[in-house]
Order: C-alpha cells, then sequence, then structure tokens
C-alpha cells in the first residue's frame, strides 16, 4: 500500500519542498520496485497491466506496450499460472493468495519453478485498488534436493570403485610379494598393453586423417558436379546444400541447413517435388525425375531437371533422399 508522502515529513516547509519530497519518494519507489529481485506487476481493480519491474520485463518478455493493456491479452495472464480466476478469488477473500513450486519452461527450453503470491492493494478506507503479483524463482531450492542426490550417487558409485581398486590392488600387492617371476610377468604384461595402446592410437589417428580425406574427397564431388545438390533426411530437413545450389537459389548453405525443405523460398516450384520427395523417402529405393519451370537467383526463367534418388544407408535402408537440380536450358 502506497503510504502518504506526508507521513515522512511533518514539518510543511512550503509547496515547493512538499514537490520536491514527492518527486524523490516516487522516485525511491520506482527504484526499489525494479530492484527487486522477485518479478512482479501490479494490475488494477479494472484488469489493466500497470506496473512491471525490470526483473519481470526481462524474465516474461514484457515490453512498454504491454503497460496499460487488459492483462487478459498478455500471455502473464495464463502462463505460468493462470491469474484471473486466482485474483478474483484474492478480490473476494481480500486476502493473499500463495500458489507454491509452479513451472514454467522458458523459451530456452529451460524448467524453472516460481512461488507466485497475488496480494491485495488497498487505498483509504481499505478500498481495493489492484493487487500485486509476485513471482519468486523457487528453481535452485526445488532442484538442489535433486542436485545433491545425484552427486550422492555419484559419490557412493565412486566410492565403491575405490573399494573395488583397493581390493584389487590389495590382491596384487600379495601376489607381486609372492614371486620376482610373477612380477618380472606383470612387467611383460604391462609392456604389452602399453604397445597394444600404442598401435590403437596410431589406427585411431590414421582412420582419423583417413575420414578427413573421404569428408575432403566427398565436398569435392559435391563441388565438381554440373547441377546443385541438396540432401535430405527423412523428415526432409537439409543436410547438405552444395556450392552450385549457393549459385543457381542465391541461398547461402548456413542460410538452409536444418530447414524443411518445402519452406524454402526459391525460384523452383518445391511443392511440385512433394510427392516424388515422399516416395524417394518412403516407398522402395528408386531415381525420379521431373522438369520444372523455374527463376534462379538473377531472375531469369529457366528450365529445371531434377533428379530425386533415395538416399542408402547401410543394410539397404533409407536414410534420405538425394535430389540433384540443373538447368537444361533458359525457359
Amino acid at each position: 500500500m502506497l503510504v502518504n508522502c506526508r507521513s515522512f515529513n511533518p514539518r510543511d516547509n512550503g509547496a515547493d519542498n512538499q514537490d520536491n519530497h514527492i518527486s524523490n519518494l516516487e522516485q525511491i519507489r520506482s527504484a526499489a520496485f525494479d530492484a527487486s529481485p522477485a518479478a512482479q506487476v501490479v494490475v488494477d481493480v479494472n484488469g489493466l497491466l500497470i506496473l512491471a519491474n525490470e526483473r519481470c520485463c526481462t524474465q516474461f518478455n514484457l515490453s512498454s506496450r504491454d503497460i496499460g493493456r487488459p492483462l487478459q491479452e498478455v500471455e502473464l495472464s495464463y502462463r505460468p499460472l493462470e491469474l484471473r480466476s486466482r485474483i478474483e478469488q484474492v478480490y473476494q477473500e481480500r486476502r493473499n493468495a500463495i500458489q507454491n513450486e509452479v513451472e514454467w519452461t522458458s523459451p530456452s527450453g529451460e524448467s524453472l519453478y516460481f512461488d507466485i503470491k497475488i496480494a491485495p492493494l488497498f487505498g483509504l478506507s481499505s478500498k481495493l485498488l489492484g493487487v500485486s503479483i509476485s513471482f519468486t524463482d523457487a528453481t535452485r531450492e526445488i532442484k538442489l534436493p535433486e542436485e545433491l542426490e545425484h552427486s550422492n550417487q555419484e559419490l557412493e558409485f565412486v566410492s565403491q570403485e575405490l573399494r573395488l581398486t583397493n581390493e584389487e590392488l590389495e590382491t596384487s600387492n600379495e601376489e607381486l610379494q609372492l614371486t620376482n617371476e610373477e612380477l618380472e610377468t606383470m612387467n611383460e604384461e604391462l609392456q604389452s598393453s602399453n604397445e597394444e595402446l600404442q598401435t590403437i592410437n596410431k589406427e585411431m589417428r590414421l582412420s582419423g586423417e583417413e575420414l578427413y580425406k573421404v569428408n575432403f574427397f566427398l565436398e569435392s564431388i559435391l563441388g565438381s558436379l554440373c547441377g546443385a545438390v541438396v540432401v535430405v533426411n527423412p523428415s526432409l530437413q537439409i543436410l547438405v546444400w552444395n556450392s552450385k545450389a549457393e549459385d543457381l537459389w542465391g541461398l547461402r548453405a548456413t542460410e538452409v541447413l536444418g530447414q524443411h525443405f518445402f519452406n524454402l523460398d526459391i525460384g523452383l516450384p518445391v511443392e511440385n517435388l512433394r510427392q516424388p520427395l515422399r516416395t524417394c523417402i518412403t516407398e522402395e529405393p528408386q531415381v525420379i525425375e521431373v522438369t520444372l519451370q523455374a527463376t534462379n537467383c538473377r531472375g531469369k526463367s529457366i528450365l529445371c531437371k531434377v533428379t530425386c534418388t533415395s538416399l542408402i544407408g547401410r543394410r539397404n535402408s533409407i536414410q534420405g533422399a538425394i535430389v540433384l537440380m540443373e538447368q537444361v536450358a533458359e525457359g
């Protein structure tokens, strides 16, 4: 409840001093409201959102355009918690309403938990002015026991592993103490193991070099093809977009990788390829050719031959489709 500012200054030093004092108090109230660690909004009795502090704006993506709007038009009215019915309950009972551990998924996909408090605001003669709604982040308190339990489980696992290791070390020490011959045998086995590890590391390094060469070779092949090449997965998301595709349609690979093929905004009528691509992905491996009227990135009308081929993986499973696009003539 806003306190009458005269109660802070019993001496009346004139209208100017009083106005300055009121202005300072309003600035202090505003700064304190914004500095609150909890996200907070104020809704008046007409259901209008009249105040929102900085943390609330950041947390729930509110802007200055939302101030003055009816609460029901703002997403905050129903997510993370349906507020309007609870506000009515507060008005009727004239006391706080609290809902703890309300889960909310942020735009980044993180699960957060809030303790939400709806408090009535009273004016003179106990007249209802509206409600203050605060969202206190309780995520850490809720997740901390889970994290602690997980840490304890990991600690117990490590302890068990250490106990087992110690037992094995004790057994090894007993065996080492039996004879020097056994010690020499173990040293020989360790040396053999090191040689095997060196061999494995060498093979892995060679495999990595071979993989790099294969990838480089594949990129060279794709870049050397006469047509534009696009590779899509079974969900029709773009996996490969070669340089000829960039030249033909004016879109760089970084702009289209991961996008749905039929969401492309290029001069090729991709909708006409819906059935051929579906057939290549869902039926027996095959090759389908169609010729379409298109417009390249330079605005020229062209005749484009499109070849859709099933992408075959191991054990003859279909992993997607290859789309080869070649300009056969100017339209």
